[in-house]
């Protein structure tokens, strides 16, 4: 029996005790069906009207469900971590989800995936891709990153990058969606391509933390778990309210059978065919499934993802399951096709519950290269004199040893299968389907999975090489369909692919990054260019591109070197200082302050929260495009940047110290003149402007905004001063005039004055001029991104050892477009790098 409503199980906070209501259908108002949620003669459970507001959506169905239940995960909770405790990995969920019996991770019990295009033509806007980001990131100040706060991916289709000039680097395997379809031949099966560029996979223990995350996203709340929501996804992207580009599902014990209505569901199963598909011998390890950057596909060279490394690719597909043919067969034949015709009822248990942490029976592995046997290299013989083969058996036969094909390491080793599956059942059809989702390195890999499960015929050879002595070949049997495994009960009816970006380019990412050219050099020491003498202490680096991106370091949302791999994970140094391009230190201590795609505090120490002016204490979330030089190891001074939510909201943001270690000062904006002592001598300061262009400039009171006051025009001057370690003194002197409701105009001047007898590159003289409506619509003028930099990193925060490495730049501009570049450094520690 299926309910015009959705049943989506979850396992409430509190007394345990259920709240009755109905809601006989999806456009039907919690007021017009009963009188509320008490109303015990619906008699639907409490947890089944849960189930039934993620399916519906919207306002009216979270205020619903927080009438009797809370958010749960919020971000001050234990787990919380910060996304630069986490690896540079959109989908790094395991170590943060509970685990079961066996130890093994439980994935999040419900999911929402919104399927969306963007709005506009041509390739996204640094304005929009701020504002995506900037809407993430207020999710996660909100809830914890887990499966009782919420976790959350951003994934982008073939479609989307055709949007750009650039293609994606050639080692991303993002195919076609129709490709995938025709490489996959099953039957008469005949999915559709998914038309759409973007999905976002909401995923969470708690349907109200969902239903929140989707309302915050679309601007229908001002305020989550304590957190302002002031930027969202309007005007960027259409919401998704209803199937396809709208679809929800659940799983975990019990979920299927409550949800579907069919008593044949295993109370305990987790998914609706009834039986347990996660075992320690068939799900690999997230670092599998991570592109990396000498990644290879079978025995051909390697498949570099270049600024996508640490990325995934994901195939989505929708799938019908026939429950009602499935289910007429006896318990014993059923694990017989999901297993193995070796695999019995007893072995087995009601829903593989008996068989622990891996999936083979009586001594017998399902798969193990090194064992004299196993229940995979048995499907022909099994096929051939038992009449029937299973599907896990036939999987297996696609597992091979990754380290073989990726010699950086990152694969913890074994015979691994290729593909992570974070499946779960739906009812978004009208009856029983099944959302898969599988993450992976190269979508070939899902066409080589699929090879293995479409029959009983396999060659290992045939889509991913395979030249090992462990590769399994088998011949096509003539067996029915229906002993094929599971083939016969499930068809596809959607099918697309996705790239997964890394954490740093997971808001409207481009295609591809600028190529930079890098010089590497150790400085106080003897080496000479390309070689890193980790004795000396620091390193230099002069990065050189042309392209669309800015290489001004002021304004930089992220910068780090490093050992390749290092910095491709999240790691790396961020730069001690940086120069002019030709030599000249400009200042000490240069550290992002900015949403860098890590979204964290990534400062040195941790004083100084309460600033004169601002009041209540600071927090760890600031807005964007901040940035700030410090060259110690604590700051106090930070007050005078931000209050408790507050910021100069349209004024001067700012901070200085001078050579004697001096406080820290704050703008008009928000008054906040106070601050800490500084934590080191022989500093230079820097005084910088940011807006957001939402809001007017407050007055300052306690909680950093002040009393808000609408002006007509507002006009602010400022110069800043830097003297450098060569004596040079840059003075810059910026001017902006706001005229309420009408243009922005930003102009901004640079000159150098000194003894130094270096010259300023062209990027230290820059022009910008932005007219931004109160509509929150921009058009920029950007530069043209040629030119030089050069910084000065510490080695040892680099993470470098002894011997030839490959070491990259990657930098993030302030429009969030990448630079990188890489170089083959020799590390040693005899003062000649090697």
């Amino acid at each position: 029996m299926y309910f015009s409503h959705i049943h989506i199980q979850r396992k409430l906070k509190g007394d345990g005790r259920y709240c009755l209501f109905a809601m006989p259908c999806r456009h039907a108002s919690p007021e017009r069906h009963g009188s509320g949620p008490h109303d015990s003669q619906r008699g639907i459970e409490r947890r089944e009207f849960v189930k039934s507001a993620l399916a519906i959506g919207g306002a009216s169905a979270l205020s619903a469900v927080t009438g009797f239940t809370e958010f749960t995960g919020t971000a001050s909770a234990q787990r919380s971590a910060s996304v630069a405790d986490r690896d540079n990995r959109q989908h790094a969920w395991t170590a943060y989800l509970d685990t079961d019996a066996r130890g093994l991770a439980v994935p999040p019990r419900h999911h929402v995936l919104l399927f969306m295009n963007y709005q506009k033509n041509g390739e996204p806007s640094a304005t929009d891709r701020l504002e995506m980001e900037t809407a993430l990131r207020q999710l996660e100040e909100a809830f914890e990153w887990s499966n009782d706060g919420l976790l959350f991916t951003t994934n982008y289709s073939p479609e989307y990058f055709g949007r750009f000039n650039d293609d994606v680097p050639p080692g991303v395997d993002l195919r076609p969606h129709q490709d995938v379809i025709d490489a996959i031949i099953v039957g008469d099966e005949d999915p559709t391509p998914e038309p759409f560029e973007i999905l976002l996979d909401l995923a969470s223990d708690n349907v109200a933390n969902l239903l929140a995350a989707e309302e915050a996203l679309w601007g229908e709340r001002d305020e989550l778990n304590g957190v302002t929501i002031d930027a969202t996804f309007e005007g960027i992207f259409d919401r998704p309210t209803e199937f396809p580009a709208r679809r929800t599902g659940f799983v975990g014990g019990g979920l299927p059978r409550e949800e579907f209505g069919d008593e044949n569901i295993s109370a305990e199963a987790p998914l609706s065919m009834g039986f347990q598909s996660v075992f320690e011998d068939n799900i690999p390890s997230e670092d599998d499934v991570s592109m990396v950057h000498d990644q290879r596909l079978g025995a051909d060279s390697p498949m570099p993802p270049g600024v996508f490394a640490q990325g995934s690719i994901q195939h989505v597909s929708n799938l019908s399951i026939d429950l009602d043919s499935w289910y007429d067969q006896p318990h014993e034949e059923r694990v017989e096709r999901m297993y193995s015709p070796h695999h019995s009822p007893d072995d087995v248990g009601e829903t593989g519950n008996e068989l622990g942490r891996t999936s083979g029976v009586d001594g017998l592995p399902m798969r193990d290269v090194n064992a004299d046997d196993d229940v995979a290299r048995r499907a022909q013989a099994d096929a051939e004199e038992r009449g029937v083969v299973g599907h896990e058996q036939k999987l297996a036969r696609a597992r091979f040893d990754l380290s073989r094909r990726d010699t950086d390491g990152e694969s913890d080793g074994g015979h691994d299968t290729t593909i992570l599956r974070r499946d779960f059942n739906t009812a978004d059809i009208g009856k029983s389907g099944l959302h898969f989702l599988a993450l992976m390195r190269f979508n070939g890999y899902m066409v080589y999975v699929r090879q293995a499960m479409n029959g009983v015929e396999f060659s290992a050879d045939e889509s991913i090489p395979n030249d090992g002595e462990d590769a399994i070949n088998h011949d096509a049997v003539d067996i029915d369909v229906e002993d094929d495994g599971f083939l016969a009960f499930i068809t596809a009816l959607r099918r697309g692919n996705y790239l997964v970006p890394p954490l740093t380019l997971r808001s409207l990412p481009p295609a591809n990054a600028t190529e930079a050219t890098l010089e590497v050099k150790s400085v106080d020491g003897d080496a000479s260019t390309g070689t890193i003498d980790t004795t000396a202490g620091t390193v230099d680096v002069t990065v050189t591109a042309d392209g669309e991106a800015s290489l001004d370091p002021a304004a930089a949302r992220r910068i780090r070197f490093g050992p390749i791999e290092a910095v491709n994970r999240g790691g790396g140094a961020a730069p001690d200082s940086v120069g002019d391009g030709d030599g000249s230190r400009d200042q000490e201590g240069t550290e992002e302050q900015s949403p860098d795609g890590d979204g964290t505090d990534e400062r040195d120490g941790t004083d100084g929260h309460d600033g004169g002016g601002h009041g209540g204490g600071g927090d760890d979330h600031y807005p964007p495009w901040t940035w700030w030089t410090d060259g110690h190891d604590e700051m106090g001074s930070q007050a005078s940047v931000f209050g408790t939510h507050g910021w100069d909201d349209d004024g001067w943001s700012w901070w200085w110290e001078d050579d004697d270690g001096g406080d820290g000062n704050g703008g008009d904006g928000g008054d906040g003149s106070g601050g800490g002592d500084s934590g080191d001598d022989d500093e230079v300061g820097w005084i910088w402007w940011w807006d957001d262009g939402r809001t007017d400039r407050d007055d300052g009171d306690e909680d950093g905004h002040g009393d808000t006051t609408e002006t007509e025009t507002d006009t602010a001057t400022a110069t800043q001063t830097a003297t450098g370690g060569d004596g040079a003194t840059e003075t810059d002197q910026s001017t902006e005039t706001t005229t309420a409701g009408e243009t922005t105009t930003d102009s901004e001047t640079a000159t150098d004055s000194g003894t130094a007898t270096e010259n300023a590159t062209a990027t230290e003289t820059p022009t910008e001029t932005a007219s931004e409506t109160e509509t929150g619509t921009a058009t920029e003028t950007p530069s043209d991104g040629s030119g030089t930099a050069s910084l000065q990193f510490d080695v040892d925060a680099a993470g470098f050892g002894a011997d030839t490495e490959t070491a990259k730049l990657l930098w993030i501009d302030e429009d969030g477009l990448p630079v990188e570049a890489t170089t083959s450094v020799t590390v040693g520690t005899d003062g000649q790098g090697g």
